[in-house]
């Protein structure tokens, strides 16, 4: 795994040779400035699915890596619902001993906070990833036995009115200490989370398949005109990591 680009002040022993440790500055946040990060992984052909439906069969071993480490940084994660049920989700703990010593030393729980989007409330209380410290938050037009069946096994947070405002729960978050914020999708919340100017920086993992139309691609309407300027590029064996920072429509 080696570096490509990255910016002047970057600090890395050996650029062609880097170590989880190097990811770890990279990637490593600052704990004074909240983000939201993005992170997902494409097929060439902008695809965010395999031909099976499912996020994972784009996934490679360094892309595993680096998806654990993303979570390892993050205080809470955003999901939307249609990708819980697709990808079978699972409380998002962290179990690499490096990410979980450092995750120890910056003070914060495991696992993160995993917060599910759903607008229709239809989810499986027997879902795994369905006990604390999970978050489902809907608007309030999500039909009251949909509410009832989950307040069983999780909170459940109503926002009023039909739309769904992410400033609104980043703000949440934010006020119950949850500053690092890590969305992994799917293609819907993350047009809607970039057309409402929620995100600060995509991590996109380049998949070096080809799937053809699964009609799944990464954005549409407003959230796909967003301007992104490239933080840094890493080449992996079996895939490529970009990091973006979103800097406007």
């Amino acid at each position: 795994m080696y570096l490509l680009r990255a910016p002047e002040t970057t600090l890395i022993n050996d650029p062609l040779d880097l170590s989880l440790a190097d990811l770890q500055q990279l990637y490593a946040v600052d704990e004074a400035l909240p983000i939201v990060r993005a992170n997902l992984v494409t097929s060439l052909d902008g695809q965010i699915s395999g031909a099976d439906g499912r996020a994972k069969s784009l996934s490679t071993a360094d892309d595993q890596l680096l998806f654990a480490l993303l979570r390892s940084l993050s205080d809470a994660i955003i999901v939307g619902a249609q990708t819980v049920r697709a990808e079978q989700y699972r409380l998002p703990a962290i179990t690499r001993e490096e990410l979980v010593v450092a995750r120890e030393a910056s003070g914060r729980e495991n696992p993160p906070v995993l917060v599910i989007i759903s607008r229709s409330g239809q989810l499986d209380p027997a879902l795994e990833c369905l006990q604390q410290p999970t978050i489902v938050i809907t608007p309030a037009t999500t039909p009251t036995e949909n509410i009832a069946a989950l307040t069983k096994v999780v909170e459940v947070v109503q926002f009023p009115g039909e739309e769904i405002s992410f400033h609104q729960i980043i703000s949440l978050l934010r006020d119950r200490g949850l500053t690092q914020i890590l969305v992994e999708g799917g293609a819907a919340l993350l047009s809607a989370m970039l057309e409402q100017q929620a995100i600060d920086e995509l991590c996109l993992t380049l998949s070096p398949q080809l799937v053809g139309a699964q009609d799944q691609p990464l954005v549409d309407g407003v959230g796909a005109r967003s301007a992104l300027e490239l933080a840094h590029l890493v080449a992996a064996p079996d895939c490529l990591f970009t990091r973006y920072r979103v800097v406007g429509d």
